[in-house]
C-alpha cells in the first residue's frame, strides 16, 4: 500500500510554510474554534456546522476523487462543543432539541462531508483513545485494501478545540484542535511504522518529513 496524497490544516497552521515551522518546533497550533473556509457549501449550511465538521469536510473536499471507495473517521472527542451547547441547555432547559441533538452524533462529520460534497461513498466512524487513535485508524481502514476487498481509501482524523467549561473535567482536555486527512491505495509504497502511528502529532511529522510531494493544498 501507499500514502497517495494527504492534507493538514490547524489553527494558525494552514500553509505549507506555517506547517514546516511548526515540525521544526518554531510554530504552534493556537488554541482556537477558527475554522478553514468552506466556499463550496452555502453559509447558511456552514452556520450550523461545528469546528469538527467544517474541518472534516474541507478535508474530504480536498482530497475526494472518484476513485475513493470509502472514508473512514475518528476523533477522540467528537463533537464536545454542540455536545456541551446540548448539556447546559438541558439543565438549563429540562429539555432536549431534536435538531441539536442530531448533529451531536460521533458520525455526523463523516455525514456531512459526504452530504456536502454530494457523494454517496460509505463512511466509517471510528471511537478510540488518545493513544490509540491514529493505529486504530490506519488499521482498520487498510484492513479493506489487505483484504482485496477496495483499491483506495480515505483517512480522516479531526479533533476540535474543547470547550473551556470542560477543561477542568476531562483528562486530555488539551488536544490540539486539527486535522490530518490522506488517502491510501493499493499501489506498493512504504507504510508507517508504530512510532509514527503513536499520535496525532507523529503522524503529522512522519508525513511532512516522508511525503512531501504528495501534500495537498487549499
Amino acid at each position: 500500500m501507499r500514502i497517495d496524497e494527504f492534507a493538514l490544516w490547524a489553527p494558525g497552521i494552514e500553509t505549507q510554510d506555517d506547517w514546516m515551522q511548526w515540525y521544526h518546533g518554531e510554530k504552534a497550533i493556537e488554541d482556537s474554534k477558527a475554522s478553514p473556509r468552506l466556499d463550496f457549501v452555502s453559509p447558511l449550511a456552514v452556520r450550523r456546522l461545528s469546528q469538527l465538521t467544517k474541518m472534516t469536510c474541507h478535508a474530504f473536499h480536498l482530497l475526494y476523487r472518484e476513485d475513493v471507495e470509502a472514508l473512514y473517521f475518528s476523533s477522540v472527542r467528537g463533537e464536545i462543543s454542540i455536545q456541551y451547547d446540548i448539556d447546559a441547555a438541558y439543565a438549563r432547559d429540562h429539555e432536549l432539541k431534536p435538531a441539536t441533538f442530531a448533529i451531536s452524533v460521533f458520525n455526523t462529520a463523516p455525514a456531512q462531508a459526504t452530504i456536502l460534497c454530494k457523494t454517496q461513498i460509505p463512511y466509517t466512524p471510528l471511537y478510540s483513545g488518545q493513544e490509540n487513535v491514529i493505529g486504530n485508524l490506519w488499521k482498520v481502514s487498510t484492513s479493506s485494501i489487505r483484504a482485496g476487498r477496495m483499491k483506495k481509501v480515505m483517512l480522516v482524523y479531526a479533533e476540535e478545540r474543547t470547550p473551556d467549561e470542560y477543561r477542568n473535567n476531562l483528562d486530555y482536555s488539551l488536544l490540539p484542535p486539527m486535522y490530518i486527512a490522506l488517502t491510501v491505495d493499493a499501489q506498493e509504497g512504504e507504510e508507517p511504522d508504530e512510532a509514527a502511528l503513536s499520535s496525532p502529532q507523529a503522524f503529522a511529522r512522519y508525513l511532512l518529513s516522508s511525503r512531501r510531494e504528495s501534500w495537498v493544498t487549499g
